[in-house]
């Protein structure tokens, strides 16, 4: 016998009102620009932040950012934006 989760009620709202389901329930949104920019929406704040490392928590779980010449360009409620040299994203501990 098998048991299908039943999907919650705002992953049902959003699609009746087609709406991204990142608005809807607040998933991160993580927008990646080449290797020199990235942006992160709906956050919980900055964990550790260096010119080679930035740690920033979600509702998800921990992003990891790594590179050179890192620079918190931007650092709102909204959103944070990292500059410089990316080379690796990792999501760390990831729901």
């Amino acid at each position: 016998m098998s048991f299908q989760k039943k999907a919650p009620l705002s992953h049902k709202l959003a699609r009746l009102f087609d709406l991204p389901l990142d608005t809807m329930i607040d998933w991160p949104r993580i927008i990646l620009s080449g290797n020199k920019n990235v942006s992160i929406q709906n956050h919980r704040g900055i964990i550790e932040y260096d010119q080679s490392v930035a740690r920033i928590g979600t509702k998800m779980g921990e992003l990891l950012i790594t590179g050179d010449g890192l620079v918190l360009v931007c650092a709102l409620k909204e959103e944070i934006v990292v500059e410089g040299r990316i080379c690796n994203i990792e999501l760390v501990d990831w729901r």
